[in-house]
């Protein structure tokens, strides 16, 4: 991808995001190891991003029961799905609530020129 196309895309990105802006503060569980030998987990609260979340029509849920397998080119299926700029600071097993409902991230596709796109779960929380 040359520069200009990859230009246009970063602002075509930017652009839908911020036609349905929601504002994630992301809640990650850094591992230190402890004197004992273990770990101990601290929860890290990142500052807020400007992200969107898509949700996808109920009949294309039905690939949610099978993970995907990686070696096949297959990558898990979320009902959900957040979507950043490119250098969105998002990884696996972060957390994170919008409108009182609280969302883990299963997976961060690795094609990250121009979006940031990762698969999102409900936990079913309601937290209001």
């Amino acid at each position: 991808m040359n520069a200009v196309e990859l230009r246009i895309k970063r602002r075509n990105t930017t652009a839908f995001i911020q036609a349905q802006p929601v504002q994630v503060v992301i809640t990650r569980q850094t591992k230190t190891q402890n004197l004992r030998g273990g770990w101990d987990t601290e929860p890290e609260v990142l500052p807020a991003q400007t992200m969107r979340i898509n949700h996808t029509l109920v009949g294309r849920r039905a690939r949610q029961a099978s993970p995907g397998d990686e070696t096949f080119g297959d990558v898990p299926y979320s009902k959900d799905v957040l979507m950043g700029p490119w250098d969105a600071d998002v990884q696996k097993d972060d957390v994170f609530v919008v409108d009182g409902v609280t969302y883990t991230v299963d997976y961060v596709y690795l094609n990250r020129d121009y979006e940031t796109i990762a698969n999102i779960q409900n936990t079913g929380q309601l937290n209001r």
